[in-house]
């Protein structure tokens, strides 16, 4: 699982990058169904989760730390450009400095910390709007019966991707003491 966190940054570009790219010049990277990706996709996503859930048992320290770990998810997935630079400046072989970070904590960097995820939602959200506004009044009725089931799919996807980016925009508005 830690290996991984080398590739998150790609693999989140990725993902978050899907839906855009369909919504907004048409390229599916797979033509396939709804009803077949869910029929497929589901049982492989919950047989994922429930050996990430067995898997705790072991991973994780079973006094202190219990359930799922949503948060650090979140997290995770929010802070995917930090781990995207940090791939980009390994495979250039640029060597960064260890710097330790200082122990106390630092408040009001909310925009710093929050530019990228916030850049995300609004893109996610300004996609949609005109996804809806195209499909009303720009398509023709033929294409717009054909494309429903994927664009709405794709929507639920952006969906997505404002819910994994909230995590890093929430954490930063609650360190940056606005809460307080």
């Amino acid at each position: 699982m830690i290996g991984s966190y080398y590739v998150v940054g790609l693999t989140t570009l990725v993902y978050l990058s899907i839906p855009l790219i369909y919504l907004w010049f048409g390229a599916q990277p797979a033509v396939i169904l709804l009803s077949e990706f869910l029929k497929h996709g589901l049982p492989i996503g919950i047989l994922g989760a429930v050996i990430y859930r067995f898997t705790q048992r072991w991973l994780c320290d079973p006094e202190r730390e219990r359930g799922w770990h949503w948060r650090g998810t979140l997290l995770k997935i929010g802070s995917w450009n930090v781990f995207l630079r940090g791939l980009i400046l390994a495979v250039r072989g640029i060597e960064v400095p260890y710097i330790p970070t200082r122990k106390e904590r630092h408040r009001g960097q909310f925009w710093t910390l929050a530019r990228v995820p916030l850049l995300i939602i609004m893109l996610s959200i300004a996609t949609t709007v005109w996804t809806v506004i195209r499909q009303l009044y720009f398509v023709p009725e033929s294409e717009v019966l054909i494309t429903t089931e994927v664009t709405v799919g794709m929507m639920l996807f952006l969906l997505i991707n404002i819910v994994l980016m909230s995590g890093r925009v929430y954490a930063a508005w609650i360190d940056s003491g606005a809460r307080e």
